[in-house]
C-alpha cells in the first residue's frame, strides 16, 4: 500500500516546508543580528567618545597641574626675594638647586630686569623670551635642548620690575602624555598652536618639533570630541583641549580598527555567529520538516490502508450476497441434472440387452455426474464464503492443532519427499479460539504450500509468542513464489494464480476467518525462493466481542 502513495507530492511539500521555515527563521535571525550590530555600533561609538573625553580630561588636568605647581614655585621665589637678592649669582644658583631637588625637570634660571639690562643666567640654556611682558606664560619649545620656558613677572618694594624665567626639561610633557600600551588603539600627545609635535606620538610618526606626518583634524581654542574618518577610511574618534595659559593643546585619538579587540574583529565574530546560527537553524528546519512530512505520510498511508480495508470489506459483503444468490440459483438446476443423469445411468443398467455404444454413454453419464459434484463443491464454498460464521471459542493448543492438520498431509509429504520442519516452543501456547475454523485456515495454507513446493522441497512451520496478547504462526515453503504484482491481490475473491485449477476462494475464505477471529494474515513472497504466510492470532477474545463479522 505504501508503494501506491506517491512520493512526489511529499517531496514537494518537504521542499516547500523547508524553504518557508528557513526563510522565516533566517530572516528573523538576520534582522535580529542587524539590530544587535547597529546597537553594538552605537554602544561602541558612545564608549569610544566617552573614553576619548575621559582621557582628554585626565591628560589636560595632569599637564595643567604640573605646570601650575612649577609656576607656583617661581611665583613664590619672586615674592619672597628682592631683585637685588635674585641678582646674586650664588643666590640664583642655590635657588636652582632647591628647585631641582623638588622638581627634577628644572634645567636653568634666568633673571632679566625690566629696563632691558642683560639677563643673569645659571644652569643650562634658558630660552630667550625677548621683550614679552606676559606673566605666568608657558612658552613652547624654542631651542635644541628640548626645553620649554616658564616665566613670571614681578616688582619688588623698591620699584624694580623684573622677570624670572626657568628652563624646564620637556620630558616632563612626554611623561604626562606618554602612550604606555602599544596594544591600545588610543594615542595621546601634545601639539602647539601650529600643530607641531611637543611630545612623541606613534600615530603621527614624527619627532618632537616636527609636524605630524598624518593629517590632524582642525584644532581651535575650544575643547571638543568628534567622530571622523582618517585618510584610510577607518573610523576615528578624537578630541582636543587647550591647556590654560599655555601654547599646548592636548590631542587624544582613538582608532577602534587598530585595537586588539577592534570592531572589525567583533564584526567578524558576529558574522561567524550569524552563519553558525543560520546553519543550525537550517539543520533544525530540515530535521523538523523531515519528521513532520514522514508523520504526514504515515498518517496518509494509514488512512489509505483503512480506506482500502473498508472498500475490501464492502466488496466482500457484496460478493457474499452475490455468491449466495448464485449458489442457490445454480444448486437447483444442478440437482435436476444430477437426478436425471443418475436416472439415465440406472435405466442403462437395467437394460439387459446390449445396445450400441453402451460404454460410451455410461462414461459420459459418469462425466456429467462428476462435473455436477464439482459444481456442487464450488457452490458449497460460495455459500460458506457468504454465510456469517459464528465463533465457538474453546482452549486450543496451537502446536498440537498444527500437528493434527499435518497428519492429513503426511502421506503426501512422505510420497513426495517433502521435508517438514517444525519450530515449536518448548512450552505450549494456548489460545481461546474456534478450533474448527482454525483447522480450515491451517489446512488451506498448508494445501497451498504443498501445491507450490516441488518434490524434495521444504515446508517450515513456526509458532512463537508475540508480546503478551498474541501468537504468530508462520508457514514457509521453498516453492516457485508469487509475483509481486499478484501478492497485493492474493486475498481477493476469485483471484487465483493456479489458472483453470483454482477457484480463487481458498485464501479469501482464510482471510475472512482470520479477521473474524480477531487476527491478521500477511504474505511475503519472492519468485524462485518461496512464500511465507504469517498468521497473527490473539490469545483471547478481542476487546469488545469479536463474535463475527
Amino acid at each position: 500500500m505504501t508503494s501506491e502513495i506517491s512520493l512526489h507530492r511529499y517531496r514537494r511539500l518537504w521542499i516547500l516546508t523547508v524553504l518557508i521555515t528557513s526563510v522565516v527563521t533566517v530572516s528573523a535571525l538576520l534582522v535580529l543580528n542587524g539590530v544587535n550590530y547597529h546597537q553594538f555600533e552605537r554602544t561602541l561609538e558612545a564608549e569610544s567618545m566617552l573614553e576619548v573625553e575621559v582621557m582628554l580630561d585626565l591628560t589636560g588636568q595632569s599637564v595643567t597641574r604640573s605646570l601650575d605647581e612649577r609656576l607656583a614655585s617661581l611665583r613664590l621665589l619672586v615674592r619672597t626675594r628682592s631683585f637685588d637678592e635674585l641678582s646674586d649669582r650664588k643666590t640664583l644658583s642655590s635657588l636652582l638647586k632647591a628647585l631641582r631637588s623638588s622638581y627634577g625637570e628644572f634645567a636653568g634660571l634666568s633673571l632679566r630686569a625690566g629696563n632691558g639690562e642683560p639677563a643673569i643666567a645659571v644652569g643650562g640654556t634658558v630660552p630667550d623670551l625677548g621683550g614679552e611682558e606676559s606673566v605666568g606664560e608657558v612658552v613652547s619649545i624654542l631651542n635644541e635642548g628640548y626645553r620649554f620656558a616658564l616665566s613670571v613677572r614681578s616688582e619688588d618694594d623698591e620699584g624694580h620690575s623684573f622677570r624670572l624665567t626657568a628652563a624646564v626639561d620637556a620630558h616632563l610633557l612626554a611623561e604626562l602624555a606618554e602612550e604606555r600600551d602599544e596594544d591600545l588603539p588610543i594615542f595621546t600627545f601634545l601639539v602647539n598652536r601650529q600643530s607641531v609635535l611637543q611630545t612623541p606620538s606613534r600615530y603621527c610618526g614624527g619627532e618632537v618639533l616636527e609636524p605630524c606626518v598624518r593629517e590632524l583634524p582642525r584644532i581651535d581654542d575650544r575643547s571638543a570630541v568628534f567622530k571622523d574618518l582618517d585618510r584610510d577610511g577607518y573610523r576615528l574618534f578624537w578630541g582636543h583641549s587647550q591647556v590654560p595659559d599655555s601654547p599646548f593643546t592636548v590631542v587624544v585619538l582613538l582608532q577602534p580598527s587598530l585595537g586588539a579587540r577592534s570592531y572589525f574583529q567583533l564584526r567578524g565574530e558576529l558574522l561567524l555567529i550569524t552563519i553558525g546560527s543560520a546553519a543550525l537553524l537550517l539543520l533544525l528546519n530540515v530535521g523538523t520538516a523531515t519528521w513532520l512530512i514522514l508523520k504526514i505520510r504515515e498518517a496518509d498511508v494509514h488512512q489509505a490502508q483503512m480506506l482500502h480495508k473498508a472498500q475490501y470489506t464492502t466488496k466482500m459483503a457484496s460478493l457474499g450476497r452475490l455468491a449466495a444468490g448464485v449458489a442457490h440459483e445454480i444448486n437447483n438446476p444442478l440437482a435436476i441434472i444430477n437426478e436425471k443423469a443418475g436416472l439415465v445411468k440406472d435405466l442403462a443398467g437395467l437394460v439387459k440387452e446390449e445396445f450400441p455404444r453402451r460404454e460410451k454413454v455410461v462414461a459420459n453419464l459418469d462425466s456429467i455426474l462428476h462435473s455436477v459434484e464439482r459444481c456442487r463443491a464450488i457452490t458449497h464454498r460460495l455459500l460458506g464464503f457468504a454465510r456469517r460464521m459464528d465463533v465457538d471459542r474453546e482452549p486450543v493448543m496451537v502446536d498440537l492443532l498444527l500437528t493434527q492438520v499435518l497428519s492429513f498431509l503426511e502421506t503426501e509429504a512422505l510420497h513426495r519427499e517433502v521435508e517438514i520442519v517444525k519450530e515449536f516452543p518448548e512450552e505450549q501456547i494456548r489460545i481461546e479460539s474456534d478450533r474448527g475454523q482454525l483447522q480450515q485456515v491451517f489446512l488451506n495454507i498448508l494445501n497451498n504450500a504443498f501445491e507450490a513446493t516441488p518434490d524434495g522441497g521444504t515446508i517450515s512451520l513456526g509458532v512463537k509468542a508475540e508480546g503478551d496478547d498474541s501468537v504468530v504462526v508462520t508457514v514457509r515453503d521453498t516453492g516457485h513464489g508469487i509475483d509481486s504484482a499478484d501478492v497485493k491481490h492474493i486475498f481477493e475473491p476469485f483471484y487465483t494464480t493456479k489458472g483453470k485449477y483454482g477457484t480463487g476462494l481458498g485464501l479469501s475464505i482464510t482471510y475472512g476467518i482470520v479477521t473474524n477471529l480477531g487476527g491478521d494474515i500477511r504474505v511475503e513472497s519472492e519468485l524462485g525462493v518461496g512464500t511465507c504466510f504469517t498468521i497473527v492470532l490473539p490469545l483471547g477474545p478481542a476487546p469488545g466481542g469479536g463474535g463475527g463479522e
